[in-house]
This record gives C-alpha cells, structure tokens and sequence, in this order.
C-alpha cells in the first residue's frame, strides 16, 4: 500500500500519476489532429522512460512457472480463435484479406502495443501489492484505451468497444505479475490480428459473449494459486503436454484463418440449405479452389461451382453451359435456377466436403439473419 512507501517514492508515484492524466486529456482533447498519431507515440515514449526513471527498470525475467503461465494463457487465446474463425465461415471469404493502404495505420497499433505493454510492466512491477495505484492505472490504461488509441476499431459499437477496452485492461493489469509476454501475446491476436486479415462479422452480442468468456477463464487461470508441487514440477511443461498441444493448436489456428479467410487458393465455407442434398448436406463444410478467369474456361457440365448471387454466396451444379454462360441448378430442387451466371460471378469449384463440420457456422449465421 502507499504507506509502505517512503516521502520521495509516495512523491514520485503522485508526479507520475498526474502527468499521465494530464496527457491523457492532452491527447482526448488533440485527437481530431492530424499529428495525434506521432504526439500519441511521443507522450507513450515520454511516459515510458518517466516510469523507468522514477521506478527502476525491471527485467522480465523468465522462469518454469511463468512459462506455464504463458503455454497456457497461449493455448485459451488460439483455442478462441479457432471457435471464432470456424463460427465465421459463413463470412465472404472473397473478401481482400489485406489492405496495403493501411500499413501506416497497423505500424502505428503495433508500435503503440508494445509502448503499451512495456509501460504497464513497468508500472506494475514496482508496485505488485500496491492495489491503489493498481486502481488508477486500470483507470488510465482503459481511458487511454477508450478515449484515444481504440485498438478495437473493427468494432463499430462505442458501448461493445468500451466493454471490451476494460475487460482486457484488467486482464492484462493481473497478469503483469507473469511479464508482459503474454499480454503482447494477448492484444497482437485480439486487436492486431482482426485488422491484418478478414474478421467474422459476428454481432457485437455474440462477440461479447465469447470475448468475455475467454477474458473470465484467462482470469481465473492468472488468479489461480500456484502450489510448490505445480512449481516444482513445473519444468516438465517445457517439453511436455502443454508444448505439444500449444504446437497442434496454432497449426489448427494458421490453418482455420488461412482456409477462412481465403488467404490463398483453396477457401474454407458451409452449406447453409439442402438446395444440394444428398451430394451436399446443410451443416456441411466444403473446400473450395478459387479460379482464375482463365480457368473458369476448363468447367464442365456436372461440375458443382460457387457463385455470387445478389450478395449470396451459392453451391449449386453446372447443367448447361452456352456462349460462355452457365446454368445451373440445385440437386434437390425440381427446376433449373433463372438467372444465368457468367464467370464474372463465379468464385470456384467445390473440391472436398467435410460432413457436420459447419453446422455451428450455420447456426449461428441463421441467428443473426
């Protein structure tokens, strides 16, 4: 507590407190400038070196408990994002994953992150049993968040970003006792990721959900006791079950993403009716080939094709094709489709079915409709 400080530490802790709130204000008062980018990193970096300099540098030092810590908060977060991605394949994966047009803008989060995280270390690590100053850093790190940097700018929501801006302060802030190498772990996934590639459009309601769910199991994970048996048995994590599972998990993750995303030539989706049944079954995932215009010329009739339709994305079988245009139709429908597709509207061709794997996907996609 405070007054386990001396005059000149309670001193240095007040100076520190009241110069970050007063840049904060600065910085919600400067953010229609168009130098707040620069000012923001500035005042961060200026904060940065007044904390090492009234609280000493601290080392984060590893050791077998810590590591644990981290397999394990790694193993929730990509286990998050592989529920997330599989419940998003109904999203257009047609999408472009990646807008060169925003590189100015993913080096100023990625910069602001680390400055971010390395500042919250540093606060932390000099007061771990102080709670009133564990308080007014919450305070500042979730208003810098909200008012300021807005790491969640996928979201649209103020209310859904302020929830999660908090959410993620106090999970990161209890965890400072284990390093700041899962908590850049954390807010790279969470925050970074989602504006590097396509992100499923679930509802803020859902995303919250999910969002809070992980937060409470990170939490408990962090708050649980460490007892001298698990610390004394802790280097087994180093090469055991934990390591395997962390490895098989982020295969899974760069695979789900990669196939969902449509980051390279085969794309992930699911079947959301029994317009092809028996061949295709709703619930069903389905590996799908991008084509090329040029090889858009090589289908055939009986190849079964995905094609946009007023916004739609559609699995159906090539009956016919004339002039270049292809009619198609459904296996378990009684007539042909009406409108007439050209290869400007076709995606790809369907390659592999996965049966019942895209069920929550649908689920969840006819929830939100």
């Amino acid at each position: 507590m405070i007054g386990k400080y001396n005059t000149k530490e309670k001193l240095n802790l007040l100076l520190f407190n009241v110069s970050s709130f007063l840049c904060l204000f600065l910085l919600y008062f400067l953010k229609n400038n168009k130098y707040i980018r620069p000012i923001t990193l500035s005042i961060i970096m200026i904060l940065l070196f007044a904390a090492i300099v009234l609280f000493g540098y601290r080392k984060d030092r590893n050791n077998s408990i810590k590591l644990k810590n981290f397999l394990e908060f790694t193993i929730i977060l990509l286990l998050y994002l592989t529920i997330i991605y599989s419940l998003g394949m109904k999203v257009d994966f047609t999408k472009h994953i990646y807008n060169f047009s925003k590189i100015e803008e993913l080096i100023y989060m990625t910069l602001t992150i680390i400055l971010i995280e390395v500042l919250r270390f540093t606060i932390y690590s000099k007061n771990l049993n102080d709670k009133g100053q564990h308080f007014i850093s919450f305070i500042f790190f979730s208003l810098l968040e909200i008012l300021v940097v807005n790491n969640y700018c996928y979201l649209e929501n103020v209310i859904t970003i302020s929830i999660m801006s908090i959410e993620k302060n106090f999970i990161l802030n209890i965890n400072c006792k284990n390093g700041f190498k899962a908590n850049l772990l954390y807010v790279f996934l969470i925050e970074l990721l989602p504006n590097i590639l396509t992100f499923p459009k679930l509802s803020n309601y859902l995303f919250i959900i999910a969002l809070t769910i992980m937060n409470a199991i990170l939490v408990i994970l962090v708050l649980k006791p460490n007892r001298r048996k698990e610390m004394e048995a802790a280097n087994k994590y180093k090469k055991g079950f934990l390591v395997i599972l962390e490895v098989f998990l982020c295969i899974l993750v760069i695979i789900t993403i990669s196939l969902v995303s449509g980051l390279f030539k085969y794309s992930l989706s699911s079947i959301a009716s029994n317009s092809m049944f028996p061949t295709l079954q709703k619930g069903d995932a389905i590996i799908i080939k991008k084509l090329s215009d040029r090889e858009k010329k090589n289908i055939s009739t009986g190849d079964i094709i995905v094609f946009q339709e007023e916004g739609n994305i559609i699995t159906h079988r090539v009956i016919e094709i004339k002039d270049g245009v292809f009619i198609t139709k459904g296996d378990n429908n009684n007539s042909k489709d009406i409108t007439k597709k050209t290869k400007n509207d076709v995606i790809g061709l369907v390659k592999l079915r996965i049966p019942y794997l895209g069920y929550p996907s649908v689920f969840v996609s006819e929830m939100l409709n």
